[in-house]
């Protein structure tokens, strides 16, 4: 939940709905919302669910996607991509922060790692990180700002949705 705290500290969007998978870290968000920042109540929606569950008409002028991306599988992310990519306005755009390809034997080392981690403990069946910038190409879309992190390995990003590609 403190990513709700930091989108309204640093903008002031109308209205901000928070999709995540995980019961738990649902009512953690609402328990920090309401302990943090009460008088943003009306303005967050808290959704339990995947992308998935996102009304088919509802639009976004911005969707975040933090360490989200490399827990798919190329062909899934794929048809993720698509259903974000349907819920995103013209011109609207995706701010992304994840894992990139790793280019050092360490890097490679911690992917595997973490990889392993997460198949032990939450059931990942991935193991292999998607090609994002190759789909946000592939829909047209432009990036505007980028940044990485950890010689490369960590990269955050803006992609913007160009109309009638």
């Amino acid at each position: 939940g403190w990513i709700i705290e930091g989108i309204f500290s640093r903008s002031a969007p109308r209205s901000l709905d928070y999709i995540e998978a995980s019961e738990k870290m649902i009512y953690l968000s609402q328990k920090r919302l309401l302990k943090l920042a009460p008088n943003l109540q009306d303005k967050v929606c808290l959704m339990h669910g995947t992308e998935k569950d996102i009304p088919t008409d509802k639009k976004y002028g911005c969707i975040l996607c933090f360490f989200f991306f490399d827990l798919f599988p190329q062909q899934d992310f794929e048809v993720l991509f698509d259903q974000l990519h349907l819920h995103l306005i013209e011109h609207g755009q995706i701010m992304l922060a994840d894992f990139y390809p790793p280019k050092s034997s360490f890097q490679k080392g911690l992917l595997w790692t973490m990889y392993a981690f997460f198949r032990i403990v939450a059931g990942l069946k991935n193991q292999k990180l998607p090609q994002v910038e190759a789909s946000f190409r592939a829909y047209g879309y432009e990036k505007n700002l980028a940044k990485s992190y950890a010689k490369g390995f960590i990269k955050s990003s803006i992609w913007k949705k160009i109309p009638n590609f």
